[in-house]
């Protein structure tokens, strides 16, 4: 049994005042407010961490990488990191902000410990982390590189039609997201020197309003455009391929339509705070709560393009495949995956999940060929770059076609 004394504390103990009483009813309403944070964030982390497992394990399973890939991983690991740090940092804070304040030194008098943890060393380094990550708004780091991911998507979909109007706004695209990334160094700069100050600064505040303006625009050119490829390849293809809800799904995905309007509804939500509004209060804790969730969502977008890019469900391949048939059923032939040269192969061939039927050259019964994972490197994480035109898809319809497509969605 142990004869260790018991300290004294009646002293610590003693009637608290006012002011005291403040503090300490402040402290717990901030303890609350981060409690739901986290609850909130977690819920939303593990399904972006199974998300981006899934999509690590697509890219370095592959046996070719190339350096499109490997810049798809690198966009990988910066957005994991991204939302790996703000939810330890969420996390740390809390718990530090509990163990100072609440549990060590019961003998310290309480303002003291409010004292401690707000000298404590590593408080402006968590502040520093959730202003690079999140930013104000929808200008930060996350959101600039899914604009570059957005407007890259835009640019191969629709490579294969060109036109001085599209081209225009894919210069305007690149511009706006231009724009958007050199304000976001100077918002963060601000927003950093103003980290002990009650409120940002006026032009701190309109940078990253401005920026955020900048960053929704330029996805909702890259948005239009994949909107506008879809709907021509629908129009001018043979078979008129259904939209069916995955399909539809899936395209809004890519097109990185979902993503605009968590942007739009974020910028909204934190625009519509006011000085008036209730610290800790259900509107400013149900604003802060959707903003850093709506990061780990937007976070989403890089893992779900690269398996949407690599199983064959994107945009672009849907084009190719339709491109390549009618390239085929012309007679000129094509030339894709891994084989000798001067060997003419069937190219792979992958259209959501579907099957190929060939028909031998001697009209016989002929033979399925399954479209793997491993068989759509052409079309997986490489778009086409061919310079034919997607226009050629229509001789299908004017022609002997030595294919027949059987396209199977995957649901």
């Amino acid at each position: 049994m142990s004869t260790e004394a018991i300290p004294d504390l009646s002293a610590s103990f003693a009637p608290l005042t006012p002011e005291d009483v403040m503090y300490l009813t402040d402290v717990a309403k901030f303890v609350q407010y981060n409690a739901k944070k986290i609850i909130a964030e977690l819920a939303f982390y593990g399904a972006y961490f199974v998300l981006a497992s899934m999509a690590f394990y697509t890219i370095l399973s592959r046996p070719k990488r190339t350096l499109r890939s490997w810049l798809l991983f690198g966009a990988l690991v910066v957005t994991f990191c991204m939302a790996s740090l703000q939810c330890t940092t969420d996390i740390l804070y809390l718990h530090t902000q509990t163990q100072v304040i609440l549990i060590n030194h019961p003998e310290t008098p309480f303002l003291s410990r409010l004292a401690t943890f707000d000298n404590w060393e590593w408080i402006e380094a968590c502040y520093v982390v959730v202003i690079v990550v999140t930013g104000l708004g929808d200008c930060s780091l996350l959101y600039i590189l899914n604009d570059v991911l957005a407007a890259w998507r835009a640019m191969s979909i629709t490579q294969h039609k060109q036109t001085m109007f599209r081209t225009c706004l894919k210069v305007l695209m690149w511009f706006l997201i231009f724009v958007s990334f050199v304000l976001w160094i100077p918002a963060v700069y601000f927003q950093i020197k103003a980290i002990r100050q009650v409120s940002l600064p006026q032009y701190a505040v309109t940078l990253a309003t401005t920026g955020s303006a900048c960053s929704i625009a330029s996805n909702l050119i890259a948005t239009a455009l994949i909107g506008e490829a879809a709907y021509d390849h629908r129009r001018t293809s043979a078979d008129r391929p259904e939209f069916t809800t995955p399909k539809i799904l899936v395209l809004l995905t890519e097109s990185g339509l979902l993503y605009l309007l968590i942007q739009i509804t974020k910028l909204g939500l934190v625009s519509s705070l006011k000085s008036s509004v209730i610290v800790f209060g259900s509107l400013d804790t149900a604003t802060t709560v959707f903003a850093l969730c709506s990061m780990i969502v937007g976070a989403m977008y890089t893992p779900a393009l690269i398996l949407i890019i690599h199983y064959g469900y994107s945009m672009n391949t849907n084009r190719s495949v339709d491109h390549h048939s009618a390239h085929d059923s012309s007679g000129t032939g094509s030339l894709s995956g891994s084989g000798s040269r001067g060997t003419r192969r069937t190219p792979h061939r992958r259209n959501s999940g579907g099957l190929v039927f060939h028909k031998d050259s001697n009209g016989g019964s002929g033979r399925m060929q399954n479209t793997t994972v491993g068989s759509v490197d052409s079309h997986s994480l490489y778009p086409q770059d061919n310079g034919d035109k997607f226009a050629e898809s229509t001789r299908r319809s004017t022609g002997a076609d030595d294919s027949i497509h059987l396209n199977v969605m995957k649901v």
